[in-house]
């Protein structure tokens, strides 16, 4: 836990010392701001996938709504993963311990006040009272950067909210996450959560193939190839991406569904069509696709739906 206490204080001691709220550090390195909800319409994706009975995911950690949703859905078990170790303190610690304290309005009620208090002793207090809730190292993780945190800007005339300076996308839109769309389905991830397995591991995707040998029925990779370009540089063909996919592939279940990237923005509906290059910084077309199937749903930003362009999931299902 050391070296991840000292990764989030020196996120947010550069921060401190300029007094603004600004995007420190690298983005995907082991110790970077964290998404504190997700960008993504998980809603929209997991609805039209068909996973009744499935038990077994393995999925991206970040934010944690792809696991709260996956709770909501009834997943036995979930391996989590990311490269960002900071997410398992945010996600499995203090976001875990709120689902489980506090009911649907007092959870979204709770992240309404963590972003937005501008007191010191207000935030002390509501992430104070998680702390039973969580596992040891989580707990000291999240007191030591709290005690941090006071004791570096209690003297300051308009102190940064700690909130504000570690993560990202702070914008909570239930419409986005199964888990949040409403009080029941928040109850069921409730039920749920406590009788899910899960773990962590904090690793880059591409070594997925070499890390974990279990069998899945989901895999959740959201927008991870996105970034692949900084392993296969700019450009990189599909050849690159179908031997990434037979690999994943050994890791699912008969009937099995790979969730191989995330598109934003990537359907027209008023002529049908997709952007011509599907994943960003690759040469990846829809006429480069063989095995694999798209589906479209929904582009949610903000609290409204885009009529005209929506999203997409590029995925892989399991004979």
């Amino acid at each position: 836990m050391t070296d991840d206490l000292n990764g989030a204080l020196k996120l947010i001691d550069e921060q401190i010392k300029c007094q603004k709220i600004k995007m420190v550090g690298q983005p995907f390195v082991k110790q970077s701001l964290i998404y504190a909800f997700t960008t993504e319409n998980i809603t929209g994706y997991l609805s039209k996938l068909s996973l009744k009975n499935k038990n077994n995911a393995l999925s991206v950690l970040a934010s944690g709504d792809q696991l709260f949703s996956l709770a909501t859905l009834g997943f036995k078990n979930v391996d989590t993963f990311d490269s960002n170790a900071l997410t398992s303190y945010y996600a499995l610690g203090l976001k875990l311990a709120a689902l489980i304290k506090y009911n649907y309005q007092e959870f979204l009620k709770f992240f309404t006040l963590v972003f937005s208090t501008s007191s010191l002793e207000e935030l002390n207090d509501l992430i104070n009272s998680l702390l039973p809730l969580m596992s040891k190292k989580y707990r000291l993780f999240w007191q030591q950067l709290l005690d941090f945190n006071y004791q570096n800007q209690k003297d300051l005339p308009k102190p940064l909210n700690l909130m504000q300076m570690l993560l990202m996308n702070k914008n909570i839109n239930p419409k986005r996450c199964p888990y949040l769309l409403n009080a029941q389905n928040y109850q069921l991830a409730q039920d749920n959560i406590n009788k899910m397995h899960i773990t962590f591991k904090c690793l880059n995707a591409l070594d997925i193939p070499d890390t974990y040998h279990e069998k899945y029925d989901l895999i959740l990779l959201s927008n991870i190839c996105d970034y692949l370009y900084k392993y296969w540089d700019y450009n990189w063909p599909y050849s690159k991406l179908k031997e990434y996919t037979n690999k994943l592939m050994l890791n699912l279940n008969s009937k099995g569904v790979l969730a191989l990237a995330y598109l934003i923005h990537k359907y027209n509906s008023y002529d049908s069509s997709y952007l011509y290059h599907l994943i960003p910084s690759s040469s990846v077309t829809l006429n480069s696709l063989t095995n694999e199937s798209l589906i479209n749903f929904a582009n949610i930003s903000n609290d409204s739906i885009n009529k005209t362009i929506k999203d997409a999931l590029l995925l892989v299902k399991k004979k």
